[in-house]
């Protein structure tokens, strides 16, 4: 219904007919989060995941490298998904285990 009335509706503005184009360009994706378990309605996860970016950032004398830069954020992706499956981190390391997913199956 949501979706049909803003079809129909008539915006002048061309802020307002920006919105209504790009509402109804994402319609399938905007609300996925009502149609599927697990899917968060917000963006927090994505925002703290940059924050661990932002902080690395602020934390590293001069430039960092491109190699050093990649340690970091796989490093960091494997952290935020121990974290939101569960699974200690500092565990999962000393595990020696290759996948996240084999440790908890193991664990």
């Amino acid at each position: 219904m949501f979706f049909k009335k803003i079809e129909k509706a008539d915006f002048q503005s061309d802020v307002s007919q920006k919105w209504k184009k790009r509402l109804l360009n994402y319609r399938n994706e905007l609300f996925t989060f009502i149609k599927f378990d697990g899917v968060p309605w917000n963006n927090n996860n994505a925002e703290v995941a940059i924050k661990a970016v932002a902080l690395y950032r602020r934390n590293v004398e001069g430039l960092p490298t491109a190699q050093s830069l990649q340690h970091y954020l796989t490093l960091l992706s494997l952290q935020q998904t121990c974290k939101y499956s569960g699974i200690n981190f500092f565990d999962f390391l000393v595990s020696e285990k290759k996948g996240i997913f084999d440790f908890s199956k193991s664990g």
